[in-house]
């Protein structure tokens, strides 16, 4: 498979003051096979033309005709530094098994493309897992000026995805300036099935009397309670999202609670960082998940 992967034209070498160089851009698979990892593989050398730092990116499960994004970063060339990125090989596995689900995964109508004036652009939506498996799904997406120049690409991983379930996703566009204008895609959806998720359906509850909160000068939030029901020490993730009046999505959210022990009570605060302050609207929980602290 000679020409397997192609690397798109348009791939950009980024050389921010403030960090490392980073190469950025897409490939995509023209084979007929799933392949089970891309890697590429690159060179940053000063403008003199001295090796400073070598770099790669791994991508897995690349299905056939799809394009997937990847991201270089030169960790041994200092922040700031001037010369040029060249990707310098680029190489494939085929994928053994392919697992054959392949509508498990879907993206929710709705999904939108955010760019503050103060902030990174980002990509905020939903995606539902239509499968009897847990699954653990990876969402990629490019942000392009309005020229159509692409400015940074981005990812979002959502562990332990249960049957029937909907969960939030929101990709940051790190590589595009504060206050950038254009239009953000969802290139890629992928996912693996996760090999174990324990058996505890009702081991963390939410308490009646959670809030949403919408203060005039800060952004939106929901806040609460949760309480483990179980017989172990679990970490809980609890999700959120927040929508105007007439139903658009502004903002999604999560928190993260570590060490939870059995039979203990604990608080949760979802910032709805998104939203603009003093947004008026209403907050939904979306999606409350756990795992043993030893798994």
């Amino acid at each position: 498979m000679t020409d397997a992967i192609e690397v798109i034209e348009g791939w950009r070498s980024l050389k921010p003051k403030d960090d490392n160089p980073r190469a950025i851009g897409q490939v995509r698979s023209n084979s007929n096979r799933m392949l089970s990892s891309v890697s590429i593989e690159g060179v940053f050398r000063s403008r003199e033309g001295r090796l400073l730092s070598v770099g790669d990116d791994l991508l897995l499960d690349v299905a056939p005709g799809t394009v997937r994004n990847f991201e270089i970063e030169f960790r041994d060339a200092p922040d700031g530094s001037k010369g040029a990125c060249d990707l310098t090989n680029v190489r494939w596995d085929v994928e053994d098994d392919d697992d054959g689900m392949v509508e498990a995964i879907e993206v929710l109508e709705g999904w939108r493309c955010l760019t503050p004036k103060d902030g990174n652009p980002r990509a905020i939506g939903q995606v539902r897992n239509n499968s009897d498996r847990m699954l653990r799904v990876s969402i990629e997406g490019v942000f392009r000026n309005r020229k159509g120049r692409l400015l940074s690409v981005g990812d979002d991983i959502l562990f332990d995805v249960a049957p029937d379930t909907v969960r939030n996703f929101e990709l940051k566009f790190r590589d595009a300036a504060e206050g950038s204008q254009g239009t953000c895609d969802l290139t890629h959806v992928s996912w693996d099935v996760e090999d174990d998720a324990a058996d505890m359906t009702e081991a963390i509850e939410v308490l009646k009397g959670w809030r949403c909160l919408t203060p005039k000068d800060d952004n939106p939030r929901a806040i609460g309670q949760v309480r483990n029901n179980s017989d172990r020490t679990l970490r809980v993730r609890v999700e959120g999202v927040f929508r105007d009046g007439e139903g658009l999505l502004l903002s999604v959210g999560k928190d993260i609670l570590f060490d939870v022990t059995p039979g203990s009570t604990r608080n949760f605060e979802i910032d709805f960082r998104s939203a603009p302050d003093g947004s008026k609207g209403t907050c939904d929980l979306t999606n409350v998940r756990w795992r043993g602290e030893d798994d």
